[in-house]
C-alpha cells in the first residue's frame, strides 16, 4: 500500500491499525496538518509521523472497531461498567464511610439496573451532576509522584494517625493541597472528619486565578472521582 492510499484510507476511517512483522500494532491518526501519525504506546492523545520507510514492515491493515450499540448487551453492560458499576466496585474498596460512599455502594448491580424501564444515570442517582468527568479518577498515587510530601500527609490522615493533621477521633479539615500546579491546572485538596467519624475528601482542579474547574471526590482510600464541572 502506498504512503498516500493509506493516508486517504485513514482519513476516512477504512483502516485504524497495522500490524508489522513482529506483530506489534501501530495505531493511525491523522494530524491537524493533515500528515499521518501513529499514536504513542497505550496513548490516544500523542503520536509521532509515520516514516515512509514503516509501510514495508506492515503486513496486516485492520478496520476500525465495529461500533457498539448503546442499546444492546454489550453496550449495556460498557454503560454499566464504566459509570455505575465503577462508583459502586471502587466505593466498596473504601476503609471510611460517608455519605457518598454509602449511596455509590447502594448503587444497582447490573441485572437490577438492566431490567430498569429506563436505565438511570450517575445524576439520576444524585451521585454526580452528569457531566463528562462522570467515571474519570485521579489515584493517590499519581499525585503522590509530583506532591510526595503532601499525600504522605493525606494517607498519615486517612489512616487517622496521632500525629497526623486529622487523628482518629478528632473531628476537623485538613487542607493537604492549595492551589498547586497540577496537569495544567492549580490543585486544592482537602480531607474533613465529623464528629461521628464520617471521612469526606476532594480534590479540585481550578484554571489558573479562577474557581473554575473540574472536582472530584475521594471515593477510596486510594482514588478520587469525577463529580462536577463548573
Amino acid at each position: 500500500m502506498t504512503y498516500p492510499n493509506l493516508l486517504q484510507r485513514v482519513a476516512a476511517k477504512e483502516i485504524a491499525t497495522a500490524i508489522d512483522r513482529n506483530g506489534k500494532k501501530h495505531r493511525f491518526f491523522v494530524s491537524k496538518g493533515g500528515s499521518l501519525c501513529v499514536y504513542y504506546p497505550r496513548c490516544s492523545r500523542r503520536g509521532v509521523l509515520l516514516n515512509y520507510s514503516d509501510l514495508d514492515n506492515f503486513v496486516k491493515y485492520l478496520p476500525p472497531p465495529a461500533p457498539v450499540d448503546p442499546a444492546s448487551e454489550r453496550g449495556l453492560r460498557a454503560c454499566y461498567d464504566r459509570t455505575i458499576g465503577k462508583y459502586k466496585k471502587l466505593a466498596g474498596l473504601a476503609s471510611f464511610t460517608n455519605g457518598f460512599n454509602e449511596s455509590c455502594r447502594a448503587l444497582p448491580d447490573f441485572d437490577t439496573w438492566r431490567s430498569e424501564p429506563k436505565q438511570k444515570s450517575l445524576c439520576d442517582y444524585g451521585i454526580t451532576t452528569g457531566n463528562r468527568i462522570d467515571g474519570v479518577v485521579i489515584s493517590v498515587a499519581r499525585l503522590a509522584l509530583e506532591f510526595p510530601v503532601a499525600m504522605s500527609r493525606f494517607r498519615a490522615a486517612i489512616g487517622g494517625e496521632a500525629d497526623s493533621h486529622l487523628p482518629k477521633g478528632k473531628a476537623g479539615d485538613f487542607t493537604f493541597l492549595s492551589r498547586v500546579p497540577f496537569a495544567g491546572y492549580e490543585a486544592t485538596g482537602r480531607l474533613s472528619r465529623t464528629e461521628d467519624g464520617a471521612l469526606s475528601g476532594c480534590l479540585s482542579l481550578e484554571y489558573k486565578g479562577c474557581l473554575n474547574g473540574y472536582y472530584y471526590l475521594l471515593i477510596n482510600d486510594d482514588t478520587f472521582i469525577g463529580y462536577d464541572v463548573d
